[in-house]
């Protein structure tokens, strides 16, 4: 039985591109069409996922989806990025225990999130936005905008004619 389970592991860590886009397709809420997996991920709660139209989700990007992620269609997440959608709560109840809590996030349409960002719950990345490699997202993100550093702040805005 050991040789069974070791095996399965084995087969689904190795998918090619292909395969592993079509494991995850069945797992998710949504998954638009042209959306492509390359790469090992780790997805918590998968049936908690909803991913846009011609959307790439990379090599070690970590889901943690147990209260929601909404990717929009043309979103690139780029290695080793993180969205988290649950948290402990900051202060712990007369007995001392933390409880677990969590917001949805939600990352609109054409978003890049950068190699090893961090977003954390409760965030909106508005659409055509930016987020710089290794940032740290806490708060909302406007449309249209780039946002670097950790925590992420606003670098600049981007002009949706500049990518024509």
């Amino acid at each position: 039985m050991k040789f069974l389970f070791r095996k399965m592991y084995y087969v689904l860590t190795n998918l090619n591109e292909r395969g592993r886009t079509f494991y995850y397709a069945r797992l998710f809420e949504e998954f638009g069409r042209k959306s492509r997996i390359i790469g090992r991920i780790s997805v918590s709660t998968p049936q908690k996922v909803k991913l846009g139209q011609n959307s790439t989700l990379n090599e070690g990007v970590i889901l943690n989806a147990y209260h929601g992620i909404t990717i929009g269609n043309n979103v690139r997440i780029s290695a080793g990025a993180q969205i988290i959608t649950a948290n402990l709560t900051l202060n712990p109840d007369e007995k001392g225990v933390r409880f677990h809590t969590g917001e949805p996030v939600v990352i609109g349409n054409s978003v890049w999130i950068g190699s090893g960002a961090i977003i954390n719950p409760g965030v909106t990345i508005g659409e055509n936005s930016i987020i710089g490699a290794g940032a740290v997202v806490t708060s909302e993100v406007k449309p249209n905008s780039i946002y670097v550093g950790v925590p992420a702040r606003f670098l600049r805005e981007i002009n949706p004619s500049d990518s024509k």
